[in-house]
């Protein structure tokens, strides 16, 4: 029986990195649009040092739900290729179980007829 060398990746892990890695690209869109409102607000006139607060506030209350959703995404794609490479390694022990198995059985009968041939001479 043949054994993959390469580690395979399934569907739903590949999709649920897809779904992070565009998480993350709106988060960083969401980054650059707070960036130029706030830049355009100082235009006008606005003191970032007076309202600190508010534009932290700001920032985190438009990109930290999207980051956020970005790492949960990663590690729920890790541990969905974790739980698959568990499961692919048990449906390979039981073979490997049963190929080792086999091979001993063949293994004694190799023996019991390697002792009678020297048994004979």
């Amino acid at each position: 029986m043949k054994k993959n060398k390469g580690k395979s990746v399934s569907k739903v892990t590949i999709g649920v990195y897809v779904l992070a890695v565009l998480m993350g690209g709106i988060a960083l869109y969401n980054v650059y649009t707070c960036y130029d409102y706030i830049a355009s607000i100082v235009e006008q006139g606005f003191v970032i040092s007076e309202n600190l607060t508010d534009v932290i506030n700001y920032y985190l209350s438009n990109v930290t739900p999207y980051a956020f959703y970005t790492i949960c995404l990663g590690v729920m794609g890790y541990l969905v290729q974790k739980v698959s490479n568990l499961v692919e390694l048990q449906q390979l022990s039981v073979v490997e179980i049963e190929e080792i198995i086999e091979e001993s059985e063949n293994a004694d009968e190799d023996y019991e007829n390697l002792l009678k041939e020297i048994q004979t001479q």
